[in-house]
């Protein structure tokens, strides 16, 4: 490499001498060498901004999806009374107040007795149904062809309750005077039902 091509640092065309371009590569190498040492940890804007942002992930994160977390839910069993005798057969309905408004419902055997899983914790509304006996079929007449069989799975049918009206306070949760609050996990709860509402 000839000497007139080692010094054209310059501009086209333009000649340095040998002393100019030591002083500029020398000043290259020491720009070099301060950007070099000028870590980002030593720049203290940086830094706060790093771990800031590594504090809000931490605490943010675990708090975003505990959020996303399905609600506490409870099962509740206990005994449906009408004027102190066990309300024999019917529903339970247990109306969440809470943001989430997803009701949950069991059938009540002929002897009051009732169990209803997956309720939403907090505040409910409880409301009571009862449900008459299906007509039977005229005289002389065949019963359906489906009238006996067996239900398969978890099916229940409501049990029919010709003799207890349950007054209509009671059937809706805009009206009803009948509150719970359910906790996560199993819990009793007996409901007492009146004449007078």
């Amino acid at each position: 490499m000839s000497k007139r091509k080692q010094y054209m640092i310059g501009l086209p065309g333009e000649e340095i001498s040998p002393e100019q371009a030591e002083a500029i590569k020398n000043k290259k190498e020491q720009l070099a060498e301060q950007e070099a040492s000028r870590s980002w940890l030593r720049d203290t804007k940086t830094v706060i901004a790093v771990f800031s942002l590594l504090g809000l992930l931490v605490i943010g994160l675990p708090i975003y999806y505990w959020m996303q977390l399905p609600p506490a839910r409870g099962t509740i069993s206990g005994k449906v009374t009408f004027d102190g005798q066990p309300l024999a057969g019917g529903k339970i309905t247990f109306f969440p107040e809470g943001k989430i408004k997803e009701p949950a419902s069991g059938l009540i055997d002929a002897n009051g007795q009732y169990t209803v899983k997956g309720c939403v914790t907090g505040p409910a509304k409880i409301i009571i149904q009862t449900f008459p006996s299906p007509p039977k079929p005229p005289p002389g007449t065949k019963a359906p062809a489906n009238e006996g069989a067996k239900p398969t799975g978890n099916v229940q049918a409501p049990v029919p309750n010709d003799k207890q009206k349950v007054p209509a306070d009671y059937t809706d949760p805009k009206t009803t005077k009948l509150n719970y609050t359910v906790t996560a996990g199993q819990q009793n709860h007996d409901v007492p039902v009146t004449t007078g509402g």
